[in-house]
């Protein structure tokens, strides 16, 4: 009966482990622009197991992509498929003279009113209750043009 309870124990936790290294990637966010789904670059993250990667930013990281099309004043919803939630996330337009915070709140933002071209970072932070200590961050970056 003790061998079995101890083949249980060391199962349990080879499961764990297996599942606890599962995780490839930090979470990518869903961007969405009238029920159009907005293809996102994951860059720059510190994640748990993964430890951390630096990537190119900002414009340089989407050259080549192709913009996703969306309308002038159109609502623009990002969410992680992730729990929990992040406890930060936050908008950038990148623009010549640097990045410029997006306001955002209750999980959208509103797309440029004007015609062109416009790159977009999304950085998103996840911390432990307290707030004391992190538990990971990512960035990632897309692109669309307002017609």
């Amino acid at each position: 009966m003790k061998k079995y309870v101890i083949y249980a124990l060391v199962v349990a936790v080879l499961i764990s482990i297996l599942v606890g290294c599962a995780e490839k990637t930090p979470p990518i966010p869903k961007v969405i622009a009238e029920n159009t789904q907005i293809p996102v670059k994951q860059s720059s993250y510190c994640w748990e197991r993964l430890g951390c990667a630096d990537y190119a930013g900002g414009k340089t990281m989407l050259k080549g992509t192709a913009p996703t099309v969306v309308t002038s004043k159109s609502r623009i919803e990002v969410s992680y498929d992730y729990n929990p939630s992040p406890n930060e996330l936050s908008i950038q337009q990148f623009q010549d003279e640097g990045a410029v915070d997006v306001p955002f709140q209750d999980g959208h933002f509103i797309a440029p009113t004007e015609k062109g071209v416009y790159y977009y970072g999304i950085s998103a932070s996840w911390s432990t209750k307290d707030g004391k200590h992190s538990k990971g961050s990512t960035s990632s970056v897309f692109v669309i043009e307002v017609q």
